[in-house]
């Protein structure tokens, strides 16, 4: 009797482990999609600023607040707020739409270098547990 008591206890400590290790792979996933979508967007923007050379000013300093220009014959400026506008509509938009939890998209210039910043929320394991904390990806493009 004791020797089955030891051996469902052994299989019980077992199948906690194999649990533990199945929730740490599904928030490693999610983290890992996270920096896909991350870097996808970041390219993305990069893309965006390459091909619009004439508007190379209106990229600087662009904030994940800026507004929709309206337009449907834009000036190279007005296509650049354009692009940080519809940008951060795919940042921002739901995860189940492929955004980011609480993610923002930022530009800015140094000279002749582009640094585009996405920063989101994801799960984080701590010392004292997990916790959820910031996350980023820098992509730095020169034109």
């Amino acid at each position: 009797m004791i020797e089955i008591l030891v051996a469902v206890f052994v299989l019980a400590v077992g199948l906690l482990g194999l649990a533990s290790i199945q929730m740490i792979s599904l928030k490693n996933i999610n983290n890992t999609q996270f920096h896909t979508l991350a870097t996808t967007y970041a390219y993305d923007m990069g893309e965006r600023i390459r091909s619009n050379r004439g508007g190379l000013s209106g990229y600087n300093n662009l904030l994940s607040t800026v507004a929709d220009p309206g337009c449907t014959t834009c000036t190279p400026a007005l296509m650049a707020q354009l692009d940080g506008f519809e940008w951060n509509q795919l940042i921002q938009s739901a995860v189940i739409d492929g955004g980011l939890p609480e993610g923002q998209g930022t530009v800015t210039k140094i000279g002749t270098l582009y640094n585009i910043t996405i920063t989101w929320k994801e799960q984080q394991r701590t010392n004292s547990g997990g916790e959820v904390g910031d996350a980023s990806f820098t992509l730095s493009i020169q034109i």
